[in-house]
């Protein structure tokens, strides 16, 4: 393995965790244990070929849970919440600390239709003139996407449809994309694009899936993520990093 920082590695996988190697770097021959809800985030956010890199020290305590440090950012646990949350480090020099480069941004707002019970996250005009007209009414704003390609480090934000559902489905991830071709989904437009991994002002777009009827909805908002865990949505994946502001 090879992290965005050049640092090699192996890793020897075990059922609750895994223990990381660095062949190269200024920690050669030093191995760390990543293991717990740190182990799952580690991977949701790509492993060490992500924007966290390969660990750099083990997990320590804190008076609140454990802090582990990452070539890119770190891991938190909170024990009174037993959850866990990865942000990047300010004064780390990996791609996920740096500004992003300035770009023309659009709103994307939630939409919702009562009567098919559907959620769109849309930002492209287009869309959200087919939505209005179609009678879904905007619920909120939840972040903003570039509305051009920023080149390395963008992915396109894509919307699919099931006509079987009468469901919208809005991913940036080969994972996403994967999931809706699977499930019936078929490619209805271009949203704009997002950031593959944090930049400083962004937000996490969060996908959710209601187990009981397969539908999706794609979220930056923390009242509609709030309101999603309310309805029976359980969280599936980071999608990617949208701006917060235009």
């Amino acid at each position: 393995m090879t992290s965005r920082e050049g640092t090699t590695g192996r890793q020897v996988d075990f059922p609750s965790g895994v223990i990381i190697w660095h062949g190269s770097g200024p920690r050669q021959g030093q191995t760390y244990l990543v293991t717990g809800c740190a182990y799952r985030l580690f991977f949701q956010y790509g492993g060490a070929g992500g924007w966290l890199g390969l660990p750099i020290g083990d997990a320590t305590n804190t008076p609140d849970g454990q802090r582990q440090p990452f070539e890119g950012g770190r891991i938190t646990f909170v024990r009174a919440t037993d959850e866990c949350d990865a942000e990047p480090i300010a004064d780390s020099t990996a791609p996920p600390s740096a500004a992003a480069p300035a770009i023309a941004t659009s709103p994307l707002d939630l939409f919702y239709d009562p009567e098919r019970r559907d959620h769109i996250t849309a930002a492209a005009a287009a869309t959200v003139s087919r939505a209005l007209a179609a009678h879904y009414t905007r619920v909120r704003g939840e972040a903003y996407v570039l509305t051009e390609n920023p080149g390395r480090g963008g992915a396109p934000l894509k919307l699919f449809w099931n006509e079987t559902l009468g469901s919208h489905l809005t991913t940036a991830t080969p994972d996403g994309e994967r999931d809706a071709l699977s499930a019936g989904y078929v490619f209805e437009a271009s949203q704009g694009f997002v950031w593959t991994d944090p930049h400083r002002e962004t937000t996490p777009l969060k996908q959710f899936r209601d187990p009981g009827t397969g539908r999706y909805l794609l979220l930056a908002n923390p009242a509609t993520e709030a309101d999603a865990q309310v309805q029976g949505f359980v969280f599936v994946r980071i999608e990617g990093y949208a701006p917060v502001a235009p």
